[in-house]
C-alpha cells in the first residue's frame, strides 16, 4: 500500500453537534447495554494491490527475519529491491495494524513552544468538510466510523485491528510541517480535554517509521457509547512517511492492552473502556470482497451468517486475537481434511492469508500451473486456472474460503498473485482480509474468544 494500512475502517473524530453519518441501531434483542453498527462506504481511491509490497509488509510486521525466497528474490530483482528499500527506508509503513518496537523515550512537549508555520497549540488549521474513508489493508472500501472527540475534529484509523492499542492522532502539538492536509485533534478547543502531565508515547515500526508525543484524557463517544477520561495519545513527531499520507490522521486500537507504550501508565483502549456498557462485551466483523460490510457492536447479527458460530479461547499470553487450528482442507467437497494444528491471529490490518508451508504447498499442489516466481519470491498460478476452495476447522467447525477469493492481485496478463502465501518465520499464520472477508467474525472480549461462521461471501 501507499498510504496508512489499517484494518478495515477509517474512524472520525466529529465536533459536537455534527451530523453521525454511518451509524445505524442494531436490531439487537437486548434489553440492556447499548449496541450499534458501522457500516462501510466504498474507497473510489483503490487501485488494485500490490501483492509484493503487502507480502513484505506483512513479514516485516512481524518476523524476524523474511522467508528465504523472498530474500532470494530481491536479490536478483531490481524492482523487488527498490520496492522493499522503499518500505524499510522511507515509505508508508502498515501504520494502523502494526506492532511496535517499544523503545526508551523521554516526555515530549510543544507546550510554549511556537512551530515555524505558525501552527503550534493555540493555532488554527482550516480543514475541508469532512470525509470518512477506508485505510483497510486492501482499501477496495471504506467504514464510515463515527466518533465524537471533545471538540476536534480528525479521520482515524483502525477499530478492529488485531495489534495495536490505544489512540493516537495528529494534532495542533504536532510539528507544523508534518502536519500536510490530516485532520487535526485541537485539545484546546475542548471542555473535556486535560493534559496528562509527565506521560508520553512513542511508537516504532519494523520498516523505521515512527511517532512520538504526549497524552490527554478527552471524552471520546462512539456511536451510543461514550468514555469520559480516554487516553487520548497526541503526536508531536512523526516521521516524514507518515506525515507524507494525508488519507489518515491517526489510529484507534482495539487489540489487547499488553502492548501500549504510553509510560509510564499504560492506557487502555477504548473498547476495553467501554465494553460493559454494551449489552454484550464483543463486536463482530461482516466485511465482503468488492462491496461494503460492516462493525456490529454489542450484539450479533443472527442474519449475516450461515450456520452456528464456532468459537475458539484466545491465547491470554499474546496481544493479539491469537487462536489454536486444528486442521485444514483443500477443496470443500473432494478434498480431505487434515488434522493439523497451527496458531493463527486474526489480522484485519494484513491482506493476504499467510499459512505454514506445508499447506502452503498442499493447496497449491491442487491448482493446475501453480509455482514459485523466483522473481517475486511468491506463489503464483495462471489467472485462467480454477483455484479450490481452502477449509480451515476449529473442532468440529470448517471455515470455507472460496477459491475466487485466492486471486489475489495479477502478475501480468495471465498470470495472478496466489492469496495464500508462506508465514514463513512469523511464528504463526496470519489470517488477514481474504478469510475474514469470507467469515463473519466475532471478537468476544467478554469471554475472551474469537468466534468464526460462514456466511454468502460471493
Amino acid at each position: 500500500m501507499n498510504v496508512f494500512a489499517a484494518l478495515a475502517l477509517a474512524l472520525a473524530f466529529l465536533a459536537e453537534g455534527a451530523v453521525l453519518p454511518g451509524v445505524a441501531p442494531s436490531n439487537s434483542s437486548a434489553t440492556k447495554g447499548e449496541t450499534f453498527t458501522l457500516t462501510q462506504v466504498r474507497n473510489q481511491k483503490f487501485r488494485g494491490h500490490d501483492a509484493s509490497i503487502a507480502f513484505m509488509k506483512a513479514h516485516l510486521k512481524y518476523a524476524p527475519a523474511l522467508p528465504s525466497q523472498l530474500s532470494n528474490a530481491i536479490k536478483v530483482n531490481s524492482q523487488l529491491k527498490a520496492k522493499f528499500v522503499a518500505i524499510t527506508k522511507s515509505s508508508m509503513p502498515d501504520l494502523a495494524c502494526r506492532p511496535s518496537l517499544v523503545r526508551p523515550h523521554v516526555l515530549l512537549t510543544s507546550r510554549g513552544r511556537r512551530w515555524a508555520n505558525g501552527v503550534g497549540p493555540g493555532g488554527t488549521i482550516a480543514r475541508r468538510r469532512l470525509r470518512i474513508h477506508d485505510t483497510g489493508a486492501d482499501r477496495d472500501a471504506g467504514a464510515v466510523d463515527t466518533v465524537k472527540l471533545g471538540h476536534g475534529i480528525v479521520r482515524l484509523a483502525n477499530v478492529t485491528c488485531a495489534v495495536v492499542v490505544g489512540s493516537w492522532t495528529f494534532s495542533t502539538d504536532t510539528y507544523g510541517p508534518s502536519v500536510r492536509g490530516q485532520w487535526i485533534y485541537k485539545p484546546q478547543r475542548s471542555t473535556t480535554s486535560k493534559l496528562r502531565v509527565g506521560e508520553s508515547w512513542q511508537v516504532r515500526y519494523a520498516d523505521g517509521a515512527s511517532a512520538s508525543g504526549i497524552v490527554y484524557q478527552d471524552t471520546v463517544r462512539v456511536g451510543a457509547t461514550s468514555v469520559s477520561r480516554q487516553v487520548v495519545q497526541a503526536a508531536v513527531q512523526v516521521s516524514d512517511d507518515i506525515a507524507a499520507d494525508v488519507f489518515s490522521s491517526g489510529i484507534l486500537g482495539m487489540a489487547n492492552n499488553g502492548i501500549n507504550t504510553v509510560r509510564p501508565n499504560p492506557a487502555r483502549t477504548y473498547f476495553d473502556n467501554v465494553k460493559d456498557k454494551l449489552a454484550k462485551p464483543l463486536f463482530t466483523a461482516d466485511l465482503h470482497r468488492q462491496r461494503v460490510g460492516s462493525y456490529n457492536f454489542g450484539y450479533i447479527d443472527a442474519k449475516a451468517h450461515t450456520g452456528g458460530i464456532q468459537y475458539a479461547k484466545i491465547d491470554r499470553h499474546s496481544p493479539f486475537w491469537k487462536v489454536a487450528v486444528s486442521g485444514f482442507q483443500v477443496g470443500s467437497r473432494a478434498g480431505k481434511y487434515q488434522n493439523f494444528g497451527f496458531k493463527a491471529i486474526v489480522d484485519t490490518g494484513t491482506s493476504l492469508l499467510l499459512l505454514p508451508q506445508n499447506v502452503v504447498d498442499e493447496y497449491y499442489d491442487a491448482v493446475d500451473g501453480a509455482g514459485m516466481d523466483r522473481k517475486q519470491g511468491m506463489m503464483v498460478f495462471p489467472c485462467k486456472a480454477r483455484a479450490p476452495d481452502f477449509v480451515f476447522g476449529i473442532g468440529g467447525y470448517r471455515g470455507v474460503v472460496p477459491g475466487d477469493f485466492m486471486k489475489y492481485a495479477n502478475v501480468n496478463s495471465t498470470h495472478c498473485f496466489g492469496g495464500i502465501q508462506t508465514s514463513g518465520n512469523i511464528g504463526f499464520s496470519v489470517f488477514g482480509d481474504i478469510l475474514i472477508k469470507a467469515q463473519f467474525v466475532v471478537f468476544d472480549q467478554g469471554n475472551m474468544q474469537v468466534g468464526f461462521a460462514n456466511k454468502n461471501a460471493a
